[in-house]
């Protein structure tokens, strides 16, 4: 069955590894074909990732895309998938890894402060810098389970409407807010 569209498989039957023969994008050569045990590799060698462990990885030169498993920690909440680029992104939602790799944050429906580096710990962590990164590049926030704490007030770009929003978790809404500390004469939110 190599060879195989996926769309042609009939619902139901069984499909095994050497049935279809992904194609993934390497960079500066194009698409190239892949085996299934290829493809694991390619894929899971890098899945235990945190983002703040991407820069002291050395990552195989034909990876363009990683999943990583959270942002500081696996499983913080923080994980998220990144691509290779080859310049420097002109936001903050980045990072290089051991090789000189540059590694930009894929934009995708999923986002929340979390990929962008809160930790949403009430008060033990500054989550203003993440917080106000993730509306300067995408326009809109979401913030991710717990509580973040700010101590500056976000600043809401003149460009337009910005949408803020939660993540929600099974049949209720996750406990998010701001924790805003030493903030008594400022705004929490204001418009630039």
């Amino acid at each position: 069955m190599a060879d195989t569209k996926i769309s042609s498989l009939i619902p139901g039957g069984a499909v095994t590894a050497t049935d279809i023969i992904p194609v993934v994008e390497t960079a500066g050569v194009g698409p190239v074909s892949k085996t299934a045990a290829q493809l694991k590799t390619f894929v899971n060698s890098y899945d235990t990732l945190s983002f703040i462990s991407i820069a002291s990885t050395t990552i195989a030169s034909d990876v363009t895309f990683l999943r990583t498993s959270g942002y500081y920690l696996t499983g913080d909440g923080g994980h998220a998938s990144y691509k290779k680029v080859t310049s420097t992104p002109t936001h903050t939602a980045w990072t290089t890894s051991a090789d000189g790799a540059k590694w930009e944050l894929v934009d995708d429906s999923t986002r929340n402060t979390k990929q962008y580096g809160a930790k949403c710990d009430v008060t033990v962590t500054d989550d203003t810098v993440a917080i106000q990164s993730m509306i300067n590049r995408l326009g809109y926030v979401r913030f991710a389970q717990g509580l973040s704490k700010i101590t500056d007030s976000i600043i809401i770009p003149a460009t337009g409407n910005i949408s803020i929003g939660t993540i929600w978790s099974g049949n209720s809404q996750s406990i998010c807010g701001l924790n805003a500390v030493g903030m008594s004469t400022k705004a929490c939110i204001k418009p630039a």
